[in-house]
């Protein structure tokens, strides 16, 4: 899957190209995990994957994030979310 993006090796929507190349503005590497902290209110800060939440190919959830990463979009990085989908408690032996 190809998208447009924008972006060069001195922003911070880093991307990368190569001059001496057929089409030399053509994205080649670009980030594959985005952050953004709010330091004022850390419930407010955000991330996006490049290709989604799993990098399995094979996996329902590859590429569930890659229309809103290339539209520089992202998702709640809460740590206290109003509610959780599911817990997991381990207690060792």
């Amino acid at each position: 899957m190809r998208v447009p993006t924008g972006g060069d090796p001195w922003t911070i929507n880093v991307g990368q190209y190569w001059l001496n190349e057929k089409d030399p503005y053509e994205n080649r590497h670009a980030a594959s995990l985005r952050h953004v902290f709010d330091l004022s209110d850390l419930e407010k800060s955000g991330f996006m994957y490049q290709t989604g939440q799993s990098g399995l190919v094979w996996s329902r959830r590859y590429r569930d994030m890659s229309e809103d990463w290339a539209a520089v979009k992202y998702r709640a990085l809460q740590m206290n979310p109003g509610a959780f989908a599911s817990e997991l408690i381990i207690n060792p032996k």
